[in-house]
């Protein structure tokens, strides 16, 4: 399918399943692993923008997982 897509009831309820799996595996609930994940999306995206910003090429760009692999090195 072409990206990006619009959210659908069945992908919004995908999402919150896989989220209430993914906390149920955290061991101390006060100290999620997904907080520094989050931190490093959040890092990265603001890197892209910002250098977006400063030489546009489009004027909408989609930020998608590889983007963000590439900006933190795990790609």
């Amino acid at each position: 399918k072409d990206w990006p897509q619009h959210n659908g009831p069945e992908q919004m309820e995908m999402i919150k399943k896989s989220s209430i799996e993914l906390f149920a595996l955290q061991k101390d609930e006060k100290k999620p692993v997904t907080t520094p994940l989050s931190e490093i999306v959040f890092d990265a995206c603001g890197k892209i923008l910002l250098n977006e910003a400063a030489s546009p090429r489009k004027p909408v760009w989609w930020i998608g997982h590889d983007a963000v692999a590439k900006q933190t090195c795990l790609f």
